[in-house]
Protein backbone atom coordinates (compact mmCIF):
# COMPACT_ATOMS: atom_id res chain seq x y z
CA UNK A 1 0.00 0.00 0.00
CA UNK A 2 3.14 2.41 0.89
CA UNK A 3 4.53 2.09 -2.76
CA UNK A 4 0.81 2.27 -4.21
CA UNK A 5 0.90 5.46 -2.89
CA UNK A 6 3.93 6.78 -3.44
CA UNK A 7 3.97 5.18 -7.21
CA UNK A 8 0.82 5.20 -8.56
CA UNK A 9 -1.71 7.97 -6.41
CA UNK A 10 1.31 10.15 -6.55
CA UNK A 11 1.53 9.81 -10.79
CA UNK A 12 -2.03 10.11 -11.00
CA UNK A 13 -2.17 6.40 -12.72
CA UNK A 14 -5.65 4.98 -12.28
CA UNK A 15 -4.58 1.23 -12.34
CA UNK A 16 -2.29 -1.58 -13.43
CA UNK A 17 -0.73 -2.27 -15.62
CA UNK A 18 1.59 0.64 -15.02
CA UNK A 19 5.25 0.82 -15.33
CA UNK A 20 7.87 2.94 -13.79
CA UNK A 21 11.24 3.87 -15.37
CA UNK A 22 14.35 4.73 -12.50
CA UNK A 23 17.15 6.19 -13.53
CA UNK A 24 20.60 5.88 -12.09
CA UNK A 25 20.12 8.86 -9.71
CA UNK A 26 17.42 6.98 -8.03
CA UNK A 27 14.35 9.24 -9.74
CA UNK A 28 11.53 8.62 -11.85
CA UNK A 29 12.55 9.10 -15.27
CA UNK A 30 9.11 7.71 -16.99
CA UNK A 31 5.87 6.08 -16.09
CA UNK A 32 3.51 4.74 -18.48
CA UNK A 33 1.55 1.76 -20.06
CA UNK A 34 4.45 -0.85 -20.14
CA UNK A 35 3.59 -1.03 -24.39
CA UNK A 36 3.84 2.63 -24.53
CA UNK A 37 7.27 2.41 -25.53
CA UNK A 38 9.04 1.57 -22.19
CA UNK A 39 11.43 -0.69 -24.42
CA UNK A 40 12.85 2.36 -26.31
CA UNK A 41 12.53 4.38 -22.90
CA UNK A 42 14.37 2.35 -21.16
CA UNK A 43 17.02 1.07 -23.73
CA UNK A 44 17.54 5.39 -23.64
CA UNK A 45 17.75 5.59 -19.41
CA UNK A 46 20.17 2.88 -19.67
CA UNK A 47 22.78 4.32 -22.33
CA UNK A 48 22.06 7.84 -20.59
CA UNK A 49 20.72 9.39 -23.57
CA UNK A 50 16.97 9.90 -22.33
CA UNK A 51 15.52 12.94 -22.34
CA UNK A 52 12.14 13.74 -20.64
CA UNK A 53 9.16 14.78 -22.14
CA UNK A 54 9.42 18.20 -20.30
CA UNK A 55 13.18 18.61 -20.76
CA UNK A 56 12.29 18.09 -24.54
CA UNK A 57 9.39 20.55 -23.91
CA UNK A 58 11.74 23.22 -22.47
CA UNK A 59 14.30 22.59 -24.64
CA UNK A 60 11.74 23.39 -27.85
CA UNK A 61 10.28 26.58 -25.92
CA UNK A 62 14.28 27.77 -25.69
CA UNK A 63 14.49 27.56 -29.36
CA UNK A 64 11.57 29.68 -30.19
CA UNK A 65 11.76 32.79 -31.48
CA UNK A 66 10.40 35.87 -29.24
CA UNK A 67 7.80 37.03 -31.62
CA UNK A 68 7.11 33.01 -31.58
CA UNK A 69 6.77 32.80 -28.14
CA UNK A 70 4.76 35.54 -27.44
CA UNK A 71 2.22 34.56 -29.95
CA UNK A 72 2.41 30.98 -28.30
CA UNK A 73 2.23 32.65 -25.22
CA UNK A 74 -1.36 34.60 -25.99
CA UNK A 75 -2.57 31.42 -27.27
CA UNK A 76 -2.27 29.32 -24.20
CA UNK A 77 -3.79 32.46 -22.15
CA UNK A 78 -6.64 32.45 -24.37
CA UNK A 79 -6.99 28.50 -23.77
CA UNK A 80 -6.54 28.98 -19.97
CA UNK A 81 -4.07 26.30 -20.47
CA UNK A 82 -1.79 27.54 -17.34
CA UNK A 83 0.70 24.94 -17.36
CA UNK A 84 1.73 26.25 -20.99
CA UNK A 85 1.60 29.91 -19.92
CA UNK A 86 3.87 29.25 -16.99
CA UNK A 87 6.40 27.51 -19.01
CA UNK A 88 6.36 30.21 -21.93
CA UNK A 89 6.20 32.95 -19.22
CA UNK A 90 9.47 31.04 -17.40
CA UNK A 91 11.32 31.36 -20.47
CA UNK A 92 10.55 34.96 -21.15
CA UNK A 93 11.62 35.95 -17.82
CA UNK A 94 14.98 34.15 -18.11
CA UNK A 95 15.61 36.25 -21.17
CA UNK A 96 14.53 39.35 -19.46
CA UNK A 97 14.29 39.00 -15.96
CA UNK A 98 14.00 42.88 -15.35
CA UNK A 99 10.30 42.53 -17.96
CA UNK A 100 8.06 43.72 -15.04
CA UNK A 101 5.19 42.79 -17.52
CA UNK A 102 6.27 39.01 -17.72
CA UNK A 103 6.53 38.44 -13.81
CA UNK A 104 3.10 40.53 -12.77
CA UNK A 105 1.63 38.32 -15.60
CA UNK A 106 3.13 34.96 -13.63
CA UNK A 107 2.06 35.99 -10.24
CA UNK A 108 -1.35 36.96 -11.55
CA UNK A 109 -1.44 33.36 -12.73
CA UNK A 110 -0.51 31.99 -9.77
CA UNK A 111 -2.68 33.79 -7.98
CA UNK A 112 -5.73 34.34 -9.84
CA UNK A 113 -5.98 31.52 -12.13
CA UNK A 114 -4.41 28.78 -10.12
CA UNK A 115 -5.47 30.33 -6.39
CA UNK A 116 -1.37 29.20 -5.75
CA UNK A 117 -0.71 31.59 -3.57
CA UNK A 118 2.37 29.96 -1.62
CA UNK A 119 3.39 29.39 -5.04
CA UNK A 120 2.92 33.18 -5.79
CA UNK A 121 4.42 34.13 -2.50
CA UNK A 122 7.78 32.13 -3.10
CA UNK A 123 8.18 33.30 -6.45
CA UNK A 124 7.45 36.85 -5.79
CA UNK A 125 10.49 36.45 -3.28
CA UNK A 126 12.19 35.33 -5.34
CA UNK A 127 12.00 38.58 -7.78
CA UNK A 128 12.08 40.78 -4.28
CA UNK A 129 15.61 39.05 -3.70
CA UNK A 130 17.13 39.35 -7.18
CA UNK A 131 16.26 42.93 -7.60
CA UNK A 132 16.57 44.11 -4.00
CA UNK A 133 19.03 47.17 -5.41
CA UNK A 134 16.22 48.20 -7.72
CA UNK A 135 13.84 50.85 -5.62
CA UNK A 136 11.86 51.10 -8.73
CA UNK A 137 11.28 47.98 -9.80
CA UNK A 138 10.14 46.53 -6.05
CA UNK A 139 7.83 49.94 -5.86
CA UNK A 140 5.92 49.36 -8.59
CA UNK A 141 5.54 45.21 -7.96
CA UNK A 142 4.70 45.90 -4.91
CA UNK A 143 1.82 48.53 -6.05
CA UNK A 144 0.38 46.55 -8.72
CA UNK A 145 -0.43 44.34 -5.89
CA UNK A 146 -1.95 46.21 -3.77
CA UNK A 147 -3.91 47.98 -6.23
CA UNK A 148 -4.56 46.01 -9.00
CA UNK A 149 -8.51 44.84 -8.27
CA UNK A 150 -7.67 41.22 -9.85
CA UNK A 151 -5.03 40.39 -7.17
CA UNK A 152 -7.56 41.74 -4.43
CA UNK A 153 -5.96 40.77 -0.79
CA UNK A 154 -4.43 37.89 -2.29
CA UNK A 155 -0.97 38.61 -1.77
CA UNK A 156 -0.62 41.59 0.45
CA UNK A 157 2.08 40.02 2.46
CA UNK A 158 3.98 39.82 -0.70
CA UNK A 159 3.25 43.52 -1.56
CA UNK A 160 4.52 44.31 1.71
CA UNK A 161 7.88 42.73 1.84
CA UNK A 162 8.42 44.29 -1.46
CA UNK A 163 7.52 47.81 -0.13
CA UNK A 164 9.64 47.10 2.55
CA UNK A 165 12.68 46.46 0.13
CA UNK A 166 11.75 48.94 -1.84
CA UNK A 167 11.99 51.47 0.92
CA UNK A 168 15.44 49.99 2.33
CA UNK A 169 16.66 50.54 -1.17
CA UNK A 170 15.68 53.88 -1.71
CA UNK A 171 17.42 54.61 2.32
CA UNK A 172 13.71 55.40 3.04
CA UNK A 173 14.24 59.05 1.51
CA UNK A 174 11.00 58.30 -1.64
CA UNK A 175 7.66 60.05 -1.07
CA UNK A 176 6.25 57.65 -3.68
CA UNK A 177 8.06 54.24 -2.09
CA UNK A 178 7.46 55.49 1.70
CA UNK A 179 3.55 55.87 0.62
CA UNK A 180 3.30 52.69 -1.46
CA UNK A 181 4.52 51.08 1.77
CA UNK A 182 1.75 52.80 3.92
CA UNK A 183 -0.33 51.38 1.72
CA UNK A 184 1.04 48.11 2.29
CA UNK A 185 0.81 48.62 6.12
CA UNK A 186 -2.83 49.60 5.90
CA UNK A 187 -3.89 46.53 3.65
CA UNK A 188 -2.05 43.98 6.21
CA UNK A 189 -4.06 45.84 9.31
CA UNK A 190 -1.58 47.68 10.56
CA UNK A 191 -3.22 50.93 10.09
CA UNK A 192 -1.29 53.12 13.18
CA UNK A 193 2.04 52.32 11.42
CA UNK A 194 0.36 53.28 8.26
CA UNK A 195 -0.36 56.60 9.40
CA UNK A 196 2.84 57.23 10.62
CA UNK A 197 4.85 56.23 7.04
CA UNK A 198 1.88 58.28 5.50
CA UNK A 199 2.99 61.16 7.44
CA UNK A 200 6.64 60.66 6.66
CA UNK A 201 5.53 60.29 2.96
CA UNK A 202 3.75 63.49 3.39
CA UNK A 203 6.90 65.12 4.96
CA UNK A 204 9.16 64.23 2.23
CA UNK A 205 6.80 64.98 -0.58
CA UNK A 206 6.78 68.95 1.03
CA UNK A 207 10.54 68.56 1.14
CA UNK A 208 11.43 67.63 -2.71
CA UNK A 209 8.35 69.83 -3.87
CA UNK A 210 6.12 67.55 -5.52
CA UNK A 211 3.93 68.37 -7.87
CA UNK A 212 0.48 69.41 -6.60
CA UNK A 213 -1.97 66.45 -7.49
CA UNK A 214 0.74 64.13 -5.64
CA UNK A 215 0.61 66.15 -2.85
CA UNK A 216 -3.25 66.28 -2.82
CA UNK A 217 -3.38 62.58 -3.32
CA UNK A 218 -0.89 61.52 -0.67
CA UNK A 219 -2.56 64.15 1.89
CA UNK A 220 -6.09 62.75 0.86
CA UNK A 221 -4.23 59.25 1.84
CA UNK A 222 -3.42 60.43 5.43
CA UNK A 223 -6.89 61.81 6.47
CA UNK A 224 -8.35 58.45 5.14
CA UNK A 225 -6.10 56.50 7.03
CA UNK A 226 -7.08 59.08 9.87
CA UNK A 227 -10.36 58.82 9.24
CA UNK A 228 -10.66 54.90 9.40
CA UNK A 229 -8.33 55.18 13.19
CA UNK A 230 -10.97 57.45 14.47
CA UNK A 231 -13.86 55.21 13.69
CA UNK A 232 -11.75 52.00 15.01
CA UNK A 233 -11.17 54.49 18.69
CA UNK A 234 -15.26 54.98 18.17
CA UNK A 235 -16.20 51.57 17.91
CA UNK A 236 -14.06 50.37 20.70
CA UNK A 237 -15.73 52.33 23.00
CA UNK A 238 -17.82 50.65 25.70
CA UNK A 239 -21.57 51.63 24.97
CA UNK A 240 -23.06 53.61 27.48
Amino acid sequence: NETFRAYMEAAGARGPPHAFIIDRAGTIAWHGHPLDDMERVLSDVLSDTYRSPDAERSAAIRRMREADLLEALSLAFAAEDWDRVLNYLAELIRRDPSNRRFIMAKLRVLSVARHDIAAATSFGRTMIEAHRDDPEFLNEMSWQLLTAGEYAARCAELAYEAAEAADRASESKRADITDTLARALYQIGLLDKAIRTQEKAVRLAEESNVEEPAMNEMTGTLRYYRDCAAARDRSDRPAP
